[in-house]
């Protein structure tokens, strides 16, 4: 059943191994059947398997080969391969195909989020020519040091940046319209993609916050190569700076009352593992819409790094986090927030 949240299909009720979807407004009866040993070459398998009850087969496999999908797309027959995180329906496949869209450039939109992070100049790259003078105040690494890539690749970078919003100095170069830039990174940023896994609970916001960290740092432990390195970084409302917060109003509920969904927006980590333990702390799968929690394992890798600009280590840096608010009903918190990134640039 995760598989098939995962893949967008909403459940609406059933009992046992028959469930009741609902797809595009059409209300489906399946009932599922393990896939294993299922004979593909069959010429009509959803014919094979007599309906029980009005409720059609809905096989359940670890992986689909190429000749399932070519009979499941037929509308042979139904599956959900659980490991590939995908199904098949009635002929229809989710998730639904689209076309191949090119990579975000990360690393621009992270150029503009490590210049946003201070008005000291940073120089493009580190050289015997740049290297720190007596009396230069310049603290901070260059824009390659700190975005991981080479100086040429920094000054391309600047010349998509928009026009107006940084310009050069003697020491390297600085952000000459907060806003242009700001606005910018708000207006076009993709975000940072990956995997997105949802939950919901009825503790109270604190609770539910405490548990992911938890069970994220955990995870995060086991591994043994160089994610184990990246932190896992708070992000939604947990990631605004606290003197922002208390401007915020909100309804507060009680431990056990709080609804799936507040006005806050769920509980949002990033984190470099996904964990699927939440089910043994009493939290239950669900669409996006409905979630009082979010894990997400960005393909952005420069989450991290931008952070760590912005001297926040343990949560995302402020623009990742005004990205992260979208769609709540709580405007205000991206205003404060925004005012807040300005005046720290100012100090840093």
């Amino acid at each position: 059943m995760m598989t098939l949240l995962d893949c967008g299909i909403e459940i609406v009720g059933g009992i046992g191994h028959r469930l009741i979807l609902r797809v595009d407004g059409t209300i489906l009866y399946r009932q599922l059947v393990s896939g294993d040993g299922v004979e593909i070459e069959s010429s009509e398998m959803r014919s094979s398997y007599p309906q029980s009850g009005g409720y059609f087969p809905l096989f359940v496999l670890d992986r689909a080969s190429d000749a399932l999908w070519a009979k499941a797309q037929g509308g042979a027959l139904d599956f959900v391969a659980t490991r590939d995180r995908s199904c098949s329906i009635y002929g229809r496949i989710w998730p639904e195909p689209t076309a191949p869209a090119s990579r975000p450039n990360f690393n621009l939109f992270a150029l503009a989020r490590i210049l946003l992070s201070t008005s000291i100049p940073m120089r493009q790259g580190d050289s015997a020519a740049s290297a720190r003078r007596p009396g230069n105040i310049s603290l901070r690494p260059s824009l390659a040091s700190a975005l991981g890539v080479s100086q040429p690749h920094i000054s391309l970078l600047l010349r998509k940046l928009p026009s107006g919003a940084v310009r050069p100095v003697s020491e390297g170069w600085v952000v000459d319209d907060f806003d242009i830039l700001w606005n910018w990174h708000c207006s076009v940023y993709p975000g940072p993609g990956g995997v997105h896994l949802s939950w919901r609970s009825r503790h109270h916001r604190e609770t539910q916050a405490r548990n992911v960290s938890k069970v994220t740092r955990i995870a995060r432990s086991a591994l043994r190569h160089d994610l184990a390195n990246a932190p896992v970084l708070r992000a939604g409302f947990e990631a605004m700076p606290v003197p922002t917060r208390n401007s915020i109003h909100a309804f507060v509920t009680l431990e056990g009352e709080q609804p799936h969904a507040d006005e806050l927006g769920p509980v949002t980590f990033f984190s470099p593992v996904i964990v699927s333990s939440m089910t043994e702390l009493g939290y239950t799968r669900c669409a996006a819409a409905e979630a009082s929690v979010q894990i997400i394992q960005p393909a952005d890798p420069t989450v991290y790094r931008t952070a760590s600009a912005w001297r926040l280590e343990s949560r995302t840096d402020p623009l990742l986090t005004a990205w992260s608010l979208r769609g709540t009903s709580q405007k205000m918190q991206v205003a404060a927030l925004r005012d807040w990134a300005r005046s720290h640039a100012r100090e840093n």
